[in-house]
């Protein structure tokens, strides 16, 4: 049976979401949770870097409803849309066919933006900064002792083939190991937001695709989860506040209604990060 709480903390929802708790102060993975009753503490989000955030899901929305198709239509695709319908079903016509076609267009308008996102996001945390090396997105100041980070964000794990891989890899030790370089002394990172399994920390040494050779392997160079590198960065729920940023920012718009149920993308956020 469905809970229905009156105020849901992102902290019981890290805890079911995330953590893989099976309840927390009554909320489970089967709770209905509005949008209207999630609470969470803002205090360490950087205002200025909220305002980026916001205003980036702003231009996406307004970018979703102006995209159009620059490509001729497919008619053997179109005729093959059938190929899924159970007997008796509507068959698809012409105006199924170009809805389809603007939705799956503005779909991928909008994943080419999310990687921006994935950022913008990691940059709500004052100490993370965009890069100005030209060549890796993130850089982590050090603090309170703690290394500094610079990293390479990607949307999901086999977003890079092995020739990029390795030019990535090679990037990171250039820029990590050259004592004339600003990162000197750092961390490099590759941070997927959707990865491969858990997204637990893994040494980032892939074969190189010409010898079949790997490269020596460092601590220094590292593949994690997008979720795992913010929680290492001192906020293990800025993923989930992120999410009801954009959320919110829909709402505004009038694209979601108040009382929306977070608990689908919750749980399209733990099978997606698991």
């Amino acid at each position: 049976m469905q809970s229905n709480p009156t105020y849901v903390d992102l902290n019981d929802v890290y805890n079911v979401f995330i953590a893989g708790k099976i309840e927390s102060n009554g909320i489970t993975a089967n709770s209905v949770i509005p949008l209207c009753r999630i609470t969470w503490d803002s205090s360490n989000i950087h205002e200025p870097a909220l305002k980026t955030f916001t205003d980036a899901v702003h231009s996406i929305i307004d970018g979703s409803k102006n995209v159009r198709s620059t490509t001729k239509p497919d008619p053997i695709a179109a005729l093959l849309m059938n190929a899924d319908l159970a007997p008796g079903d509507k068959p698809f016509d012409e105006s199924d066919y170009r809805l389809f076609e603007q939705t799956r267009l503005a779909d991928k308008w909008r994943g080419n933006r999310i990687g921006d996102l994935n950022e913008l996001m990691a940059c709500l945390l004052e100490h993370i900064k965009m890069s100005s090396s030209g060549k890796l997105d993130i850089k982590v100041s050090p603090k309170n002792g703690h290394q500094g980070v610079i990293a390479e964000f990607k949307n999901r794990f086999n977003t890079m083939n092995a020739a990029s891989a390795i030019r990535t890899r090679q990037t990171m030790e250039g820029l990590i190991f050259q004592k004339n370089s600003e990162f000197y002394g750092y961390k490099a990172a590759l941070v997927e937001r959707i990865p491969k399994k858990s997204g637990e920390q893994v040494l980032f040494n892939p074969s190189n695709p010409g010898t079949g050779r790997k490269g020596e392997e460092s601590e220094d160079i590292i593949r994690v989860g997008l979720q795992q590198f913010l929680a290492e960065q001192g906020d293990q729920l800025l993923y989930l506040k992120a999410i009801v940023i954009i959320a919110l920012a829909l709402k505004e718009r009038e694209q979601l209604p108040e009382d929306y149920n977070m608990g689908f993308i919750f749980r399209l956020l733990l099978e997606s990060i698991s």
